[in-house]
């Protein structure tokens, strides 16, 4: 743990990696940490903690800072009130990003503070429009290749120990994400992109089905996939099964991946390195595309609702 701690500070600290792209708008006064280490610039902060109410001209004032692009993102807190986001951002081009400063979507334990700084770091990544490939991931274009065709048949079970196969895929847009529940950075930022883009769609987001397939079944059981979907969307389903299987779904999928040796001697510390794209299947069951890390909610939302 030390060494892994003692890693993440010294790429944070030679990297800045996102941190100082662009003046972010807090909605919550939450990055103290971040602003002081790593030289993010903030803006504004609308509300100190324990929140208060912002007063109607405060709010005016930041959406006009907005508009004029000072401002190129804002930035939320998990479990916190939104409901100035509309007055602030509707009918503009503006990032949001939703931080998880006291780990709630978490479990306990000694991996807390690494994944809580991997994931944040992620989400203001995203938000302030870095476009950066991070460890554990491994590069993809997005793009499709011209006859490109993936998927096929497979039997995996959900989160509430069903079984799924290709035939549930019919019927609705499924989003699929291959990753696991102890990723430190890369699957929790892309759910929570994938999360943000379909809240984005409102009323039409009913028609795409969220999926987390794991590429860790050792670790990755339906309880645990319970838990951690519940995190980012309450329709996500998570998806395991045997090793051989999963194997070949992602064969199917062109997905790549790949077990990591931790520094520590307990071989129950590893990682996995994965293909983090985000594959779009049709209301037949067949593949149409797929979108590359690092696209932004806004983006992604806005690809989803050409999709009829």
């Amino acid at each position: 743990l030390h060494a892994k701690l003692a890693e993440l500070d010294r790429r944070y600290e030679f990297g800045y990696r996102g941190l100082s792209g662009g003046v972010a708008l807090l909605l919550y006064d939450s990055l103290q940490y971040f602003s002081q280490a790593y030289a993010m610039q903030l803006g504004e902060v609308l509300s100190p903690l324990p929140a208060e109410p912002v007063a109607t001209e405060t709010l005016l004032k930041a959406r006009s800072a907005i508009r004029s692009g000072e401002f190129v993102c804002i930035l939320t807190e998990t479990g916190m009130p939104n409901e100035y986001l509309p007055l602030l951002s509707d009918g503009l081009s503006v990032e949001i990003g939703e931080l998880d400063s006291l780990g709630r979507r978490f479990p306990p334990g000694p991996e807390l503070y690494a994944r809580m700084m991997e994931y944040n770091t992620g989400v203001i990544q995203n938000c302030l429009g870095q476009r950066v490939t991070p460890q554990g991931a491994y590069p993809d274009s997005g793009v499709q290749v011209s006859g490109e065709t993936l998927g096929g048949r497979f039997i995996l079970t959900d989160h509430n120990g069903r079984e799924v196969t290709e035939e549930d895929l019919l019927g609705s847009y499924h989003l699929l994400y291959f990753g696991y529940t102890q990723c430190p950075d890369v699957c929790p930022t892309s759910l929570q992109v994938m999360a943000r883009a379909l809240k984005n769609l409102g009323a039409e987001a009913k028609r795409f089905v969220p999926w987390f397939i794991t590429v860790d079944p050792e670790r990755d059981t339906p309880e645990r996939l319970r838990d951690y979907v519940s995190y980012f969307n309450k329709n996500m389903v998570g998806l395991t099964g045997s090793s051989s299987m999963l194997e070949s779904v992602m064969q199917r999928y062109r997905v790549r991946y790949e077990k990591v040796a931790g520094e520590a001697d307990d071989p129950a510390l590893y990682t996995m390195d994965h293909t983090a794209s985000l594959f779009l299947i049709g209301p037949d069951g067949r593949f149409i595309t797929k979108f590359a890390h690092g696209i932004t909610p806004q983006a992604l939302s806005e690809r989803l609702r050409g999709y009829r």
